[in-house]
């Protein structure tokens, strides 16, 4: 007879502490704090926490029933495709030390996601049994054991409120808001011509072969289907041609464009590789927002290396951009009122929803509720401001409007497919 999946997860919140708890106590005696990028011998001190933990969750169903859990979307919190391979002894040691490796490894990720790159050299001295502590649940799939050797992919689910103390205790700030997608069209400027869906195109070919970023701001690219070539060209998107770029954001339902554009050349003088970058980025409050950049190759370095440096900086400047705009401190909370016009009992449970999976909204207290209208007090983490953008990535768009007579503060569902503004 097998478990519910519901019964799984209840075991696991309840009996995850207990263990953690019985490994506390035996370490008190000869405390152990480990450098987080001493990465070998925390993980050693780690196996035996995790690997023990790991044992009961499997022989209890748990680690499959963390998938049931935690299905389909992946929120903030969870960290995915990490890659396990350790060798020991035997392959259960192997396993220990992989496990302990894997959750190490997903701490960091989480980490840096949330984090600016200026404040990743101040992450603290960390005792094993504390990411113990902020770990929900983790999924293990795609194993592979020899004798000695142990190879898995994890997924990690870590308590989000519990990682956002730890972060507050060691005053770093973060961002938790996932922006929309958004569409990177790559044109590349050949000299003679401009290309974006024609071959040869390498810069695109580059962008095609970057793998998926971990950050807060996923990026797309388009099919390069017949319908994304009757929706833009080339010199469309390097014009920023309004009602174009409108057209193909709908179809990828992108909170922005990005147009990429880069020029290959050789440097006159020295006979070498360089590369120009120009970023103009469309929508979400930045229309028609420029960056531009080159890059210059020594001996040996190839274009393809430059397009992946250049991709990489591109990536990394919009990211800390955004994170910048949505960091958030220790202690600064707002809270509000806000009147949300209904259709229908089922705007509601969607808007409902909605505000229950964004990290930045502590709370939502509904005080008022009628077959035309909700009224709700939102306590959130950070600004206004802030808290206008991260509502808007899900779908939700707060205004200081006329209503009813007056003046009000007005939540709403948005029209996903509204694409750029």
């Amino acid at each position: 007879m097998s478990t519910p999946a519901s019964l799984y997860v209840r075991l696991l919140m309840v009996l995850t502490p207990v263990i953690v708890k019985s490994k506390r106590k035996r370490n008190r005696a000869r405390p152990v704090t480990l450098k987080i990028l001493d990465r070998r011998q925390f993980a050693m001190a780690r196996c035996s926490i995790w690997g023990r933990a790991a044992a009961f969750f499997v022989v209890f169903g748990l680690a499959i029933s963390a998938s049931e859990a935690c299905a389909a979307s992946a929120d903030v919190f969870t960290v995915d495709e990490v890659i396990v391979d350790a060798t020991a002894r035997t392959a259960e040691e192997a396993r220990e030390v992989a496990l302990a490796e894997g959750q190490y490894q997903a701490f960091l990720r989480l980490f840096n996601r949330l984090t600016l790159r200026l404040d990743h050299s101040r992450l603290p001295d960390v005792e094993p049994e504390a990411i113990v502590n902020l770990v929900h649940a983790f999924e293990v799939r795609s194993e592979k054991t020899s004798g000695i050797r142990y190879l898995a992919k994890l997924t990690v689910h870590f308590k989000g409120e519990a990682f956002l103390k730890f972060l507050q205790a060691h005053e770093i700030p973060y961002a938790t808001t996932q922006s929309k997608p958004i569409l990177v069209l790559p044109v590349f400027d050949s000299g003679e011509e401009r290309m974006l869906w024609r071959d040869p195109n390498p810069w695109r070919d580059a962008w095609l072969v970057t793998p998926p970023r971990d950050g807060l701001v996923p990026f797309v690219l388009p099919f390069g289907d017949l319908e994304d070539v009757t929706a833009i060209d080339a010199a469309q998107a390097a014009l920023g041609d309004q009602d174009r770029l409108a057209a193909i954001a709908k179809r990828y339902n992108a909170a922005a464009i990005l147009v990429a554009q880069v020029r290959s050349t050789t440097e006159s003088f020295l006979k070498l590789p360089a590369l120009y970058l120009s970023l103009s980025r469309y929508g979400a409050g930045a229309w028609g927002d420029v960056y531009v950049a080159s890059f210059m190759g020594a001996d040996g370095v190839t274009q393809e290396s430059l397009f992946h440096q250049a991709i990489e900086q591109t990536v990394q400047r919009i990211e800390e951009s955004w994170k910048l705009d949505n960091l958030l401190q220790s202690g600064e909370e707002g809270e509000v009122t806000v009147a949300v016009p209904l259709r229908g009992l089922e705007d509601w449970l969607k808007i409902e929803k909605r505000l229950g999976g964004i990290p930045s909204v502590l709370e939502n207290r509904l005080v008022y509720l009628s077959r035309e209208e909700a009224r709700v007090r939102i306590r959130f983490q950070g600004g206004g401001m802030q808290l206008q953008r991260a509502l808007l990535q899900s779908d939700l768009v707060l205004s200081f409007q006329p209503y009813q007579g007056g003046q009000a503060l007005v939540l709403k569902l948005e029209d996903a497919t509204e694409g750029v503004q």
